[in-house]
């Protein structure tokens, strides 16, 4: 949430800021990207907190705070670890791949200046993917840790 606020304040005082040129860059052309960034990093806090309420649940049950509902026992059917792996290592190896595209894009232009709002088209996805993959799978290896009988 914090980075969130910084996002949004750098943002707003783009906007407060007169708008010129500054090289190749129109700053106009900054506020999509920033808001773009501010969707990304909102979507992982979202993931983290989602991950966060999946495994406090899980522990509760396992405390005995509260029974299983059939809902949850759905969900820790359907995502073992083992899929949950699979699912964060096909997001991780997307990543990687649109950061090597975006490492392509950049050496066909000569490694120089480049359009930011191209660059950010796959980069920004990038990101997106590899943070919610490597969640994902540490999700399911605390929660697979969580499941461990105890002795």
């Amino acid at each position: 949430l914090g980075v969130a606020s910084v996002l949004l304040l750098a943002l707003l005082a783009l906007l407060a800021l007169p708008l010129r040129d500054v090289g190749i860059i129109e700053v106009s052309a900054l506020i999509p990207i920033i808001i773009r960034i501010m969707f990304v990093v909102e979507m992982i806090i979202g993931t983290q907190l989602l991950s966060f309420s999946v495994l406090a649940r899980q522990y509760g049950i396992i405390a005995g705070f509260w029974p299983q509902s059939p809902t949850m026992a759905a969900i820790r059917r359907m995502f073992t670890v083992e899929r949950a792996c699979i699912i964060g290592g096909v997001m991780v190896t997307g990543a990687m791949g649109l950061a090597g595209a975006a490492a392509s894009l950049w050496a066909l232009a000569g490694y120089g200046a480049m359009d930011p709002s191209q660059l950010m088209r796959v980069t920004i996805p990038a990101l997106l993917l590899g943070c919610t993959g490597v969640q994902i799978v540490f999700t399911a290896f605390f929660a697979g840790l969580l499941d461990q009988p105890r002795g």
